[in-house]
């Protein structure tokens, strides 16, 4: 047997698809013993890992390609594979009855006396059988791959994802997004809903990015395997080919907290058509924190409860976009709401201050030159961006401030923060794809102009 990932996966799963035909066939009152609708789900599980990191692919596309300068870590998944190669074809002898299961011999070999009592028989009811353990070891296996498929996928961000996904055209959303835009907040500046809107796209550019990438990725899974057996999951996996990037092993921290500690807002209400935008409820393949595959962006997670859930979701949408008009970063899309305002205040909601006597208070950068040549005489360029840099800092806290969406006028810069930052969450959302695993219908663009063939 060769020493590539692909082969051992290719070997898993031939002797995971016999053990299932005996199951299926046999009636044998061992079989019995696990339930085969468990044992088809751990197969779709393992196949929806194969098929998100190309454990099956072979060449440039392949896990093997990706972890070529990282050994420790593929001969990690080799012994994985090796070792459930092994619990497979264990259960597949105990299975067919070439040998009989441990527990078996064991109660054999117990001496025939009338003392049994009942604590005793109640042990033997309830104790594992060797059948069961191996199967619930397979189970740990196939977790313990998911875990080292998400270090695998750690050093990749949804920013880098975002830069390869700009080949993808999706020039025939932005005037519908936009028009989301201006429907949702007619008072938005022109500027600002195109900016916006585009952001949309951008998302929708996104996701189609990671659904064509994640069916690169698991293409020719179908031709290995005999069964059509899909997890609960709901696992996509087809289509042509790539190359895969090189595992670099750094980590990615993300802090999706909210200002003050509190989390992102969990709904949105469109205006526009009378929608209610939500983010999708924790899916049920997500039960117990086990890892399983993001119905989205097709990331291995793990996620404890709806909080982090979300934390998720916000990273994949990035939803947070200046609002400012001749921004250097107009087009970057912030993680957190930290980052994002943090960017704003420091870069826009500022204002500068007269050193001199008069002790005058500007909003506009332009005010305050012009009252720096009028009042104090300073008429040189080089002086007056000089004090421009020097004389300014972000708005008092307590400023009040209009909401550049919808006009409504804040009575702080922390309560400002938090009324934008839920629109500019809940414009990201519309980007969000439907998942049959969010208890959704129809597609995930069902209603939005798609690209003639």
């Amino acid at each position: 047997m060769g020493s590539s990932v692909a082969t051992h996966f290719t070997s898993c799963l031939d002797e995971y698809e016999h053990l299932i035909s005996i199951l299926t066939l046999s009636e044998s009152p061992l079989c019995s013993q696990i339930s085969l609708p468990s044992v088809q789900d751990e197969l779709g599980r393992f196949k929806v890992w194969a098929g998100n990191i190309a454990a099956h692919k072979t060449g440039r596309s392949s896990l093997d390609f990706r972890l070529r300068d990282a050994t420790p870590l593929r001969e990690r998944i080799v012994g994985l594979l090796r070792d459930m190669m092994e619990l497979l074809q264990e259960a597949c002898q105990i299975t067919t009855g070439v040998r009989r299961p441990r527990d078996d011999i064991m109660a054999a070999s117990e001496p025939d006396s009338d003392s049994s009592d009942e604590d005793s028989m109640e042990d033997r009811i309830d104790s594992t059988t060797e059948l069961q353990q191996i199967f619930s070891d397979v189970v740990i296996i196939i977790d313990c791959l998911y875990k080292l498929s998400m270090s695998i996928r750690n050093g990749i961000s949804a920013h880098d994802r975002l830069v390869k996904a700009s080949t993808i055209d999706t020039s025939y959303y932005e005037a519908w997004d936009i028009q989301h835009v201006k429907t949702k907040y007619p008072a938005t500046k022109e500027f600002l809903a195109n900016r916006l809107g585009q952001s949309i796209s951008r998302r929708r550019q996104f996701f189609k990015y990671c659904a064509k990438h994640h069916k690169k990725l698991a293409h020719d899974m179908a031709a290995l395997s005999t069964f059509d057996t899909e997890p609960s999951v709901n696992a996509t996996t087809v289509l042509t080919q790539t190359t895969a990037s090189e595992f670099v092993g750094n980590p990615l921290e993300f802090d999706a907290e909210s200002d003050g500690g509190q989390t992102s807002t969990s709904h949105a209400t469109s205006a526009s058509f009378g929608v209610r935008l939500s983010i999708p409820p924790l899916p049920r393949n997500s039960l117990d924190g086990r890892p399983f595959e993001c119905p989205y962006c097709y990331t291995i997670i793990s996620v404890r409860n709806s909080k982090s859930w979300k934390k998720h979701i916000f990273r994949d949408l990035q939803p947070y976009t200046c609002t400012f008009d001749t921004c250097t970063k107009a087009r970057k899309m912030f993680d957190t709401r930290h980052d994002w305002f943090d960017h704003e205040l420091m870069d826009h909601r500022k204002e500068w201050f007269c050193t001199a006597d008069c002790q005058m208070v500007f909003k506009v950068q332009g005010q305050f030159e012009e009252h720096m040549k009028t009042v104090h005489s300073i008429s040189s360029a080089t002086q007056l961006c000089a004090l421009s840099d020097m004389c300014h800092r972000p708005l008092d806290e307590e400023t009040e401030e209009q909401c550049s969406l919808c006009e409504e006028t804040l009575g702080s810069m922390t309560q400002l923060c938090r009324h934008l930052a839920r629109h500019l969450e809940e414009l990201a959302l519309f980007a969000l794809p439907h998942s049959a695993d969010s208890g959704e219908s129809g597609d995930a663009d069902s209603d939005i102009p798609q690209p003639s063939e």
